[in-house]
């Protein structure tokens, strides 16, 4: 018969590493990590310089032409001139026999002028002239001052989304 088991050894030493074995597959993909929180925005760029003046824009039409005004007062009545000299008599003729009774006489001399008469009533207004020739372009005025600044625009439409960014480290 199998005599007493023994009393147990003592532990031998450690066996040598064994070698390494062969890769595991890979394993099924993680989900997305949540979208990390946006970053502050960036300082705002410098101003691009200015573009080009535009080209002067065509000269408006002539406005019409004003209404006439008002005729002014009739000016006041100047001197009367000097009286003009007054003619030589012609000399008289001989006396002839008498006659039968001729025929009337011719006309005697003119007597001095008389005074001035006053004015008489005024005719009507004439028709209106033709229109004078346009007077030369005025200097340029000054420059006027600046206006204010206008109100803000609209909020811009919300931009695309952009991609999802790389997974950060696990």
């Amino acid at each position: 018969e199998t005599g007493a088991q023994g009393p147990q050894g003592i532990q031998g030493i450690q066996g040598e590493t064994g070698a390494q074995g062969p890769q595991g597959i890979q394993g099924d993909q993680g989900v997305t990590g949540a979208q990390g929180p946006q970053g502050i925005q960036g300082i705002q760029g410098e101003t691009g310089a200015q573009g080009p003046q535009g080209d002067q824009g065509v000269t408006g039409a002539q406005g019409p032409q004003g209404i006439q005004g008002i005729q002014g007062e009739t000016g006041a009545q100047g001197p009367q001139g000097p009286q003009g000299d007054q003619g030589v008599t012609g000399a008289q003729g001989p006396q002839g026999i008498q006659g039968i009774q001729g025929e009337t006489g011719a006309q005697g001399p003119q007597g001095i002028q008389g005074i001035q008469g006053e004015t008489g009533a005024q005719g009507p207004q004439g028709p209106q002239g033709d229109q004078g020739v346009t007077g030369a372009q005025g200097p340029q005025g000054i420059q006027g001052i600046q206006g204010e600044t206008g109100a803000q625009g609209p909020q811009g439409i919300q931009g695309i989304q952009g991609e999802t960014g790389a997974q950060g480290p696990q």
